[in-house]
């Protein structure tokens, strides 16, 4: 089955829809996350932390399971420990090392002084935030004029599958824009060894 799921992924159906055709959902999330690995083994890395109350682990470790396995680095405080580190340095330091500030607003996150907190520091340092909140909960003011994920707390895998893509979207772009840098490199190397070797032949037929 795994095999045959696998299939369907690469024919462009989500996990979200074959579960709803009948597949169990464990085994569709087994398949993706290989899927995911297989196909994105290739593409540039990309680096987010994830924000979150502690009271929703259980949740951030469904995302963090899924966004690793599509080649994200994902910060997690709690899941990389650091003993002696001040926690304040240790957040900021994985803040300004993400690529992406990716902040989970559930009923319990948006009151969590440590989200808020966190919050803070990825615009103190200019990172682009991705709110994945909670249906039924009002992002804070300061959130209100951003794009919003919104989730079912019973069913974030979902928005996680929208998550990845989007990201993989930037991934390859980034990959895109890696290889028209080199080609143009390549590109500009060539004609000044062109230009050079003129320049040779021209000398050469002066001396004759």
């Amino acid at each position: 089955m795994i095999e045959k799921l696998i299939w369907e992924f690469d024919q462009g159906k989500s996990p979200s829809t074959l579960i709803a055709e009948g597949f169990p959902k464990s085994t569709v999330y087994l398949a993706y996350k290989r899927w995911l690995r297989m196909r994105t083994s290739g593409l540039p890395a990309l680096k987010v932390f994830l924000s979150h109350s502690v009271a929703d682990l259980s949740i951030v470790t469904k995302m963090h399971d899924l966004l690793s396995a599509g080649g994200i680095t994902v910060y997690i405080a709690e899941l990389q420990p650091q003993p002696g580190v001040l926690i304040s340095e240790k957040i900021e330091k994985m803040i300004r090392e993400s690529d992406y500030f990716i902040a989970l607003l559930t009923r319990d996150g948006q009151r969590s002084p440590f989200v808020n907190y966190e919050i803070g520091v990825a615009k103190g340092f200019n990172k682009p935030i991705i709110p994945l909140v909670e249906e039924g909960v009002q992002p804070p003011l300061y959130l209100q004029q951003r794009e919003v994920l919104w989730f079912k707390r019973d069913d974030p895998e979902k928005t996680v599958e929208w998550l990845i893509e989007y990201l993989n979207y930037i991934r390859k772009e980034k990959a895109k824009a890696a290889l028209m840098s080199a080609l143009a490199t390549l590109g500009l190397v060539a004609i000044i060894g062109i230009g050079l070797l003129g320049l040779f032949s021209l000398a050469s037929s002066k001396k004759e």
